[in-house]
Parts: C-alpha cells; structure tokens; sequence
C-alpha cells in the first residue's frame, strides 16, 4: 500500500451527509510518538496527535461509508440480507454484501474531488469497477448478526499507494500558472526563532477538501500545488494531511499547541474552486510575509509537514 503524502495537515469546512444506523468499525488510533522539535512524527495521523489535544482526524461520514481524509483512506459498507437457513445462506448473504461494499465503494470514490476544478474520478469509462474494487481492496470486517440475518461487510480502499484512488486516476496535470518567488533562504537562524510546522487555519473558509489542494497568493500566483512534488511522491503519499480541531460545547476553539511544536500558522482570506468545491486556499500578504521571513517553510512544504485546520463536520 502507498504511504501517506506527508504531513500537511488541512483543517476545512465539512458538509458531508450524516452516517446511517449501521456503525462503522472504529479506526485503530495510532500510537502517540515523543516528539520533539527536531523529531517531527511524519505519518499524518502522528502529525495530527503531535500537534496537542483537541486536534483530531477529519473524517466526511457518509450512508454507506466514510472517507478518512486524515488517515488517507475510504471505508464502504455494505450489507447483505439471509434468506433461509443454513451456511450456504449466511454465505450467499456474504456475497451479496460483498457485492453491495463494492458498489458502495465505487460510490464514495466518484464523490472524491481531485482538485479545485471540483474534477471527480471517471467511472463512465470503466476506470474505476465494482470488479476491480473487490479485487483490490481489503475487507477490514465482516459482520453476522443472526437476530437480524444481516451480513455486514467493510472494505478499504487507500487514497494513495500501489493500489489506490490516486493510482487509477493519476495526478493532476502541472498548471501554467504563474508561481509565487520564494525568497532566497536567510542565514542560518537561532534554534528559538525556527519552525518545525506550517498550520493553515482554513476554519473561517469554505474550504473542502481534496486530493490535491493548491495554495495560491492573492494575485493568483502559486505558493503550493501538487507539480511541486515529483510524480511518485504525489502517488506515494498525499499532499497534505486534513484535521480538525474538536470545539467545546459553546465555545470557540483557539489554536493552542504542545509547548515542543513550533507552528508557523498561517489564516487564508477566503477560498476558491468550481462550484461546491472550494479546493484553493488564498493567502493573505501577511501570510506570505511570514512565509518569506521563515525561509525553512518551502522545505516544510515539501515534506508534507503543513497541517490546514478545517471546521468540524456538521
């Protein structure tokens, strides 16, 4: 399987459907890793974990699944009815829900956004099959419950790696848009004045994740983009990492950090992209002043260890 992009950590607007009755299998968390300033965890979900309390993985829920945008994968559900008795019955159940996790899956995979043009995978042309979805991709559960003769099933399905969503669609073609000039590096800065994190506040934005997200100045020019990591990065792991930051009944939730990370946090001015899918962050002048005095966030970038905060799903 691919491994994650990196770790950028995007914290946007949700408004994804709400989950049906059935309830998904429960992600394992990761273990939580000493981390240090000089030690920043790379995995996406140890990125998030690293960060402090309140910050957790951004998960879209969905009837028939979820998309876990932090962990980089898609779990489809299906379930499948017994009729009659016996083990050929449950068996026969078990296909069907096989049958119905796969069409499931091929579902959630469409409703993917591969970029800010609100482009969505192809399956009109036979890209993505039920077929190939069973062939691929793991069953993480099945479920026999004999007092309602139902057989449930879970299959998971990587965003990115070998076999994955990334891999059937491709990265996005590279834009001709103009780029944004990074300053020169400056000289070599005091171990205080340095940052170990870009966190990106896209809370107040209407932001919505996907694959390939762009960063961009306010005149259009690019800051971040997938044509800035090679083809079998962007194949290997995602570009960022999406998060969320859990919110106290009735209160807001500030940005608050373990005393070892060091963030270079920067808040977009608003969002664009095709229709409802807002997959372009705007930054500020401000913003971008930060980025010219940290001459270490372009590296940052381009290691994956950006985190963009979004809102929490409703």
């Amino acid at each position: 399987m691919w491994k994650g992009l990196g770790t950028v950590v995007l914290l946007a607007a949700a408004g994804a459907a709400s989950a049906g009755a059935a309830t998904m299998p429960a992600t394992s968390p990761a273990t939580k890793p000493a981390t240090t300033p000089a030690t920043m965890p790379h995995s996406p979900m140890a990125l998030v974990e690293s960060l402090g309390e309140g910050y957790r993985p951004y998960v879209e829920t969905h009837p028939t699944g979820q998309i876990d945008w932090t962990r980089g994968h898609i779990l489809a559900r299906g379930v499948g009815k017994v009729r009659g008795s016996g083990a050929q019955a449950v068996a026969m159940a078990r296909r069907a829900a096989r049958l119905v996790a796969g069409r499931n899956a091929v579902l959630l995979i469409s409703g993917v956004a591969i970029d800010s043009d609100g482009r969505f995978p192809n399956i009109q042309r036979g890209r993505i099959s039920v077929e190939g979805v069973l062939s691929d991709f793991e069953e993480t559960s099945v479920d026999y419950d004999p007092l309602a003769r139902t057989v449930t099933i879970t299959l998971k399905v990587p965003l990115h790696g070998q076999r994955s969503v990334v891999k059937m669609i491709g990265p996005p073609a590279a834009r001709r848009a103009s780029r944004w000039s990074w300053p020169r590096p400056a000289a070599e800065k005091p171990p205080g004045a340095r940052v170990d994190v870009v966190v990106i506040d896209a809370r107040s934005t209407k932001f919505t994740p996907v694959l390939f997200p762009r960063l961009q100045s306010p005149s259009g020019q690019g800051v971040l983009e997938a044509a800035d990591l090679p083809r079998d990065q962007l194949l290997r792991r995602c570009l960022v990492v999406y998060a969320s930051r859990l919110r106290p009944p009735g209160k807001a939730a500030p940005l608050a950090f373990k005393t070892a990370i060091r963030p270079l946090i920067l808040r977009p001015t608003r969002s664009k992209g095709k229709d409802k899918v807002q997959g372009t962050l705007v930054l500020s002048d401000a913003d971008l002043e930060k980025l010219s005095l940290q001459g270490e966030a372009r590296q940052l970038m381009k290691a994956g260890k950006v985190v963009i905060l979004v809102r929490e799903q409703r």
